[in-house]
């Protein structure tokens, strides 16, 4: 059994406290499922999350935050850029059957970044 779980530059340096390293050492009944890399923060992996669908709907999912992540600006523009997907855009847009607090909210973070203007 997979369980997700989404991270950062934590998720590419193995440490005794590494997701996978501990859940071998505990022997937990799941295998991390190790999403996000070097410069995703939540926006990007708020973009990865909600283009899974139903697919995580009711299932467990661990998020690593990193403190680096809580700076004024938000997350880089060239982080941003890398990890950027339109195509998760495209389907958050053209799924959409109603306009949430949450979605209003991440479409003005999105139009903050030029790459999506």
């Amino acid at each position: 059994q997979y369980i997700p779980f989404f991270g950062s530059s934590e998720l590419s340096r193995i440490s005794p406290f590494h997701p996978s390293v501990l859940a071998e050492k505990y022997q937990r009944n799941y295998r991390p499922f190790l999403l996000g890399a070097p410069g995703t923060q939540s926006l990007s992996q708020y973009m990865m999350m909600r283009s899974a669908g139903d697919a995580m709907k009711n299932k467990k999912v661990v998020f690593i935050i990193s403190p680096q992540w809580f700076v004024k600006n938000g997350v880089k523009t060239d982080y941003f850029n890398t990890y950027y997907s339109e195509l998760q855009t495209y389907d958050w847009l053209f799924s959409m059957k109603k306009v949430t607090p949450a979605d209003r909210y991440l479409a003005r973070r999105l139009l903050t970044f030029s790459k999506v203007k």
